[in-house]
């Protein structure tokens, strides 16, 4: 099957793929992270330092904060590694609200940053007009 990369958006570090013919199961539900606040519960899926065989692993945490640079980030207290970045941040309700991209490369360094941080699931729709206007 071949994939279509149709942008690639380096502001807030994620891309938008395309995989036409793809049937994908109904997956979480999306919610929103306009309501989110300090010490909301989150948890981020993914594949931290990755290895043949492993299993993902789910990482719980809380909003810690929030970062405004060139995109607004969420700062969570959930280490984000290597394989985490693109990864799901799920709220308390199981809805996706967030994704996952800024730690560390690694777990033993993941101590060492405060900046672990998702980008609000509605920074999406950007990437959406973005495209539609390509």
């Amino acid at each position: 099957m071949r994939q279509h990369r149709p942008g690639e958006f380096e502001t807030i570090d994620i891309a938008l793929i395309e995989a036409p013919g793809l049937r994908l199961g109904k997956g979480l539900p999306r919610g929103s992270a306009d309501g989110l606040k300090q010490l909301d519960h989150v948890a981020i899926a993914g594949f931290p330092n990755h290895n043949f065989g492993d299993t993902g692993i789910l990482s719980p945490g809380i909003i810690v904060g929030r970062q405004i640079s060139s995109i607004r980030r969420l700062l969570v207290n959930a280490p984000i590694v290597a394989g985490n970045s693109g990864g799901p941040a799920i709220n308390a309700r199981a809805e996706v609200v967030g994704v996952a991209v800024s730690g560390s490369d690694t777990i033993e360094g993941a101590r060492e940053t405060e900046k672990h941080g998702i980008v609000p699931i509605d920074a999406l729709d950007l990437l959406a007009s973005d495209k539609s206007e390509n």
